[in-house]
């Protein structure tokens, strides 16, 4: 039976509950087990709708493929021969191969090892530089590193003792130049970890005007000297770090890289940090952007209410211990001024009992009598009272 099958008018947009004197729809054939319920009275229920689609996504191709294919079976019209339309899924049944390499039976083991401290990512690395300036070197770096090793071994070999004693720089009338000196890849960060971290503080807008770029003299003091320990996330030297003489000869080796590659940088950091400036909204490689405040859900009213009394509670004990300190001090103060005027009083007393013992004294004039009595300070009168 078909036709007003369902029992209630054609404008009615709520369907009756469903009892024993409702009519249903009867379909003749085969049905597809996906097929979904389609109301004959409501021309709108004939074709899926893309509800609680992005309105990007609603245009996909399989989805479009899903939506025409239904409301084909709506209108009765056969369906093409071949593959139904589907939307296509990860398999999400599959197993892998090779499971058991990795997921071995009955290995579990205890995990206290793993939760014993929570230094942080420098703190746990040897030679690493606080405040994020940890320095890594990349294949440019290697490859300077290698070329200046490389000139150190060619120089040891050409100066040899079968090769005779070099002639002196001060010979040949110039100055002596600063030894060469073989330097390890975590030397070489150590270095150019410090640079970057003393140029940090002493020039944070230096890629605002690179003309006042730091010299060589500007570094030769820190490096001349014992490193503070400032510079380490754990305020510890390190027991790899050389001596201050043999770090300032690396220094002086490695200077003008760090500067070359530095100025290719405009100023900035060598690598890249992280930009969380939020002046402009519109810059797309801002990191960890701030989200809008949104407003509270009702279910969380009350966890919110709650925080804000504690809050409120808080705020008033902290004020109220403020006030007990203040009062403390301010007793202590009384307490240092009557000890301090009883002093005086007993030092008044023995200067009027020498000028009744003498008289002719120079302490006997009536001008030294003006320190046996408190003088009347005048309290200078507030503006608009007469």
């Amino acid at each position: 039976m078909r036709g007003n099958a369902t029992g209630y008018g054609t404008k009615s947009r709520s369907k009756p509950r469903l009892t024993n004197k409702l009519k249903l729809v009867v379909h003749h054939g085969d049905i597809d087990a996906d097929q979904p319920a389609i109301d004959d009275e409501d021309e709108k229920n004939k074709v899926s709708s893309t509800a609680g689609v992005d309105a990007e996504d609603s245009h996909e191709h399989h989805l479009q493929a899903v939506l025409s294919a239904a409301s084909l079976r709506a209108s009765g019209q056969p369906r093409a021969s071949g593959s139904s339309a589907y939307i296509p899924t990860p398999d999400a049944a599959g197993h892998a191969p090779d499971w058991e390499r990795y997921y071995v039976a009955n290995r579990w083991e205890e995990p206290e090892g793993y939760v014993r401290f929570s230094d942080t990512v420098e703190e746990t690395q040897v030679g690493a530089i606080a405040a994020g300036c940890t320095y890594y070197m990349d294949e440019v770096d290697a490859e300077w590193l290698s070329k200046n090793n490389a000139e150190l071994t060619d120089a040891a070999r050409a100066s040899s003792p079968s090769r005779g004693p070099p002639r002196s720089a001060k010979a040949r009338g110039k100055e002596p130049e600063s030894p060469s000196v073989a330097i390890t890849e975590d030397e070489f960060e150590l270095v150019m970890g410090i640079l970057e971290r003393i140029t940090d503080e002493r020039h944070p807008c230096l890629h605002a005007d690179v003309s006042k770029f730091p010299t060589l003299t500007d570094f030769e003091p820190v490096f001349s000297n014992r490193l503070p320990i400032s510079f380490f996330p754990d305020y510890r030297v390190p027991d790899s770090v050389p001596p201050p003489a043999q770090l300032l000869r690396m220094f002086r080796v490695i200077y003008p890289h760090w500067r070359e590659r530095r100025l290719e940088r405009d100023g900035r950091r060598i690598i890249p940090q992280i930009n969380s400036d939020e002046t402009n909204e519109g810059d797309p490689y801002v990191c960890f952007r701030r989200r809008d405040a949104k407003p509270v859900r009702k279910t969380r009213r009350s966890d919110t209410g709650s925080v804000d009394r504690m809050q409120s509670l808080f705020n008033n004990i902290r004020q109220l211990q403020h006030i007990a300190q203040s009062v403390v001090r301010r007793e202590q103060l009384k307490h240092n001024r009557a000890l301090e005027e009883r002093q005086i009083m007993n030092c008044r007393m023995n200067l009027a009992e020498v000028k009744r013992k003498f008289p002719t004294t120079p302490f006997g004039s009536r001008d030294d009598d003006e320190v046996l009595v408190d003088k009347i300070v005048k309290r200078p009168k507030l503006e608009g009272t007469k």
